[in-house]
């Protein structure tokens, strides 16, 4: 399903955790699983905090999930391991109607091959709300300048779109690669200033955005925030 490293060896460690606890209590077969054995383990697991002890009966509810479709299970067991916390809202944190005014202005001054390079890339998190993996991904090719749009395959999730690309998104990308982007053949849109000219790294998306917003600080919220912030403007219109 084109999850991370991360994220498998997440779901590794808790399912690991659980089959660790039907052993030492003997269950040679998932028939044998109980609701009552599913309790006992509940309560016999312990963690450090309470968030942490419902990851992982996250990860493992979903994996009795599978053995109920595989036939392993009868439907339905895996309601008899509880969430440990109630669902919660939290505040999502965008940027304000200042820092937008900051960019633009910072934008419009826009000359140098580092600034050009930093406005495509912010506008691509804020006017189409990218990912910064797949935004330092963009080939030259996925652009389709023709029907204004780009192809992008996701990395966190694997699946290809195809999305309307903003004139202003177009226009910024246009001037980056004819005034601030070096002869290199690299394939992708975004390369480094220096040689190699090759291709960036994630990270760099963040130090767009910190040089274009020195002053902001918000813990947390990192480059994601351009994408927080498309969704809720286009909430909003």
């Amino acid at each position: 399903e084109g999850w991370e490293t991360s994220t498998l060896c997440m779901y590794r460690s808790a399912v690991t955790r659980f089959c660790q606890f039907l052993v030492d209590k003997g269950i040679l077969s998932f028939m044998e699983i109980s609701p009552g054995l599913i309790k006992d383990f509940n309560q016999a697991d312990h963690h450090l905090t309470v968030e942490g002890k419902n990851a992982y009966n996250g990860r493992i509810r979903k994996f009795l999930q599978f053995l109920e479709r595989k036939g392993s299970l009868p439907y339905g067991l895996h309601q008899a391991l509880c969430c440990m916390v109630a669902a919660k809202e939290n505040i999502v944190v965008t940027l304000s109607d200042d820092e937008k005014d900051q960019i633009a202005r910072k934008h419009a001054a826009a000359a140098s091959p580092m600034e050009l390079r930093n406005r495509a890339i912010l506008l691509l998190g804020m006017k189409m709300g990218l990912r910064a993996s797949d935004i330092v991904n963009i080939k030259l090719s996925d652009i389709n300048w023709k029907c204004q749009s780009i192809r992008v395959l996701q990395k966190k999730t694997q699946h290809e779109v195809e999305l309307p690309m903003p004139v202003g998104v177009g226009n910024a990308i246009y001037l980056y690669i004819k005034h601030g982007r070096p002869q290199t053949n690299c394939p992708s849109v975004f390369v480094k200033t220096r040689i190699p000219f090759d291709s960036l790294h994630r990270g760099i998306c963040l130090q767009a955005l910190k040089s274009t917003l020195p002053e902001r600080h918000c813990p947390g919220s990192g480059f994601h925030v351009t994408r927080k912030t498309f969704a809720t403007d286009q909430l909003r219109h």
